[in-house]
């Protein structure tokens, strides 16, 4: 299915139908690959982040010095900067820039990289 379909769930009766509905039309190539074959990994994540942010954390730093780590920082953010150029490099060139139509453009199905 396509994007127009999820556009035109304006009205579901419940979040569980809407779930259930995204689900059904999810891009099945991809539940074999890791966090990818159901939405509580993503969910766990997400709570075990909340938590560790909001209460564990805090609790755990809360009679401590911060740490003194700015040189360390900075070679992070040079190397995540790198990083995510080449990845903007990578993602580019497979599709976006060669064979990808900004117009309009069905949803690939094939698993082939190079599938038109």
């Amino acid at each position: 299915m396509n994007v127009i379909f999820i556009l035109s769930v304006t009205s579901p009766k419940n979040l569980v139908e809407f779930y259930n509905e995204l689900w059904n039309i999810r891009d099945r190539r991809v539940d074999d690959w890791f966090l990818m074959s159901s939405i509580w990994p993503t969910v766990t994540l997400c709570v075990c982040y909340l938590y560790f942010s909001i209460a564990l954390g805090p609790w755990l730093m809360k009679n401590r010095e911060p740490f003194q780590i700015y040189p360390l920082i900075q070679l992070y953010n040079v190397f995540v900067t790198l990083l995510s150029a080449y990845m903007v490099y990578e993602i580019g060139m497979s599709g976006w820039f060669t064979h990808y139509n900004w117009v309009c453009q069905e949803v690939e199905t094939d698993p082939d990289p190079k599938s038109p």
